[in-house]
């Protein structure tokens, strides 16, 4: 059995930086992007650091999503002694049918998220 690697797209936000940055700078500072694994199928990853900065737009957004972005990310395992469950690339939302009643909303988060990036 052959084991395939995971396929990235990221979007990261670089206009500020001084100096040129490789691809793993890029991918290590991206904001989100859209992961194709064998593991977890399509999905869309986010890393959200902003969202202190709108807080009031994300009480807009339907409890399920509210939840996901309140719980946020980071290392998933934190010091429960389990295994990695790769947590620090971000809230993985799957790509299928159950996010086409909430895709507005997320693209709103994904816009809020890259402006406060901005600033």
């Amino acid at each position: 059995m052959r084991i395939l690697g995971d396929i990235h797209f990221a979007y990261a936000y670089i206009k500020k930086n001084p100096h040129t940055l490789s691809t793993q700078d890029i991918y290590s500072r991206r904001t989100w992007g859209l992961s194709i694994s064998l593991k977890y199928g399509y999905c869309l990853v986010v890393r959200a650091k902003k969202t202190d900065k709108y807080t009031d737009i994300i009480k807009g957004f339907p409890l399920s999503l509210q939840e996901k972005i309140a719980k946020g990310y980071g290392c998933d395992r934190k010091l429960r002694n389990e295994r990695c469950q790769e947590g620090c690339q971000g809230i993985r939302i799957p790509l299928d049918n159950s996010i086409l009643g909430i895709s507005k909303d997320i693209e709103t988060w994904l816009d809020n998220e890259v402006g406060a990036c901005r600033n």
